[in-house]
Parts: structure tokens; sequence; C-alpha cells
């Protein structure tokens, strides 16, 4: 188990906890919430690679981090994930 803020990271079971609610993430969310997660700050590429994903999926990483920020906000009320200069990273406020 790993703990990121507000969220507890179950790696054994590849699932995740928000404010104690399980998010029930697919495979890749998870992937893609992971690499933000131990990355602190990640770009496309930089999450592309961590997941081992092709790079024809790089939309789909956006795809997969709307999908987790609606996910949060029905539990939490606020977007786990926000984006600035070209860098995905976790929501301080949370």
């Amino acid at each position: 188990m790993r703990r990121d803020r507000h969220l507890l990271f179950d790696e054994s079971k590849k699932k995740v906890y928000y404010l104690r609610y399980d998010m029930k993430l697919t495979e890749r969310e998870y992937d893609v919430l992971d690499a933000i997660s131990l990355l602190g700050r990640a770009g496309t590429d930089e999450i592309i690679e961590h997941c081992g994903l092709s790079d024809k999926s790089r939309g789909n990483v956006a795809v997969h981090i709307c999908s987790l920020n609606r996910k949060a906000d029905i539990i939490g009320e606020r977007r786990l994930i926000l984006y600035a200069d070209h860098k995905y990273f976790l929501n301080e406020k949370m």
C-alpha cells in the first residue's frame, strides 16, 4: 500500500481509494494515475513511457484523465488531476 495525499494505492490489487472510497478504475486509468502520482508532474510522453503504452495511445491519456476526474468529482466534488505548463499533476487541494 502506498499513500499520496487523499489517495491510497493498493498496488497488489491495482486499486485506488480516494477519500476512502474505491474509485473502481480500469487497468489503464490505474496506470495513468499511478504514473502521475509517482512522477509528480508528468507530460503525456512521460505517462506513455511509464505505462508502457505505444505512441499511438497519445490521445488516450487525456481521455483517461478526463475519466479519472469525472470519477473523483463524484466522490470528492473536485478534479483530481490538473494540467498546467504541458504537465499533469495531482490537485493539492484535494
